[in-house]
């Protein structure tokens, strides 16, 4: 079977196991994710979208990255993590531990 030039939201949801509504929300999260839209405004994702797709949901599913850093990655290249961004990373999760922590002595 040949492959096709675009494919719809729904079969993209199918090959990747997202809910349509998360791939939409990324399209505002991540700006290299811009499927193309037909006269109807119907979304058109092409392999390299499918394939952004599957990375993101492996840095903020797989590996948990933040929506925040998954996106900081993309835009490095991929090419790994900067001390930066580490300590941003880590920053980002004391933060959440001080404030579960807080929220368990109220």
């Amino acid at each position: 079977m040949a492959k096709k030039l675009y494919y719809s939201i729904g079969e993209v949801c199918g090959m990747t196991g997202l809910e349509a509504h998360v791939l939409r929300f990324w399209e505002g999260e991540f700006p290299q994710l811009a499927p193309r839209k037909n006269a109807r405004g119907t979304r058109q994702y092409r392999e390299e979208d499918i394939r952004l797709i599957r990375r993101i949901d492996e840095l903020v599913h797989k590996e948990k990255y933040t929506l925040d850093g998954a996106r900081r990655r993309l835009r490095a290249g991929d090419k790994g993590l900067d001390r930066a961004t580490l300590l941003e990373e880590l920053h980002g999760l004391l933060k959440l531990i001080d404030d579960s922590g807080r929220s368990a002595v109220r």
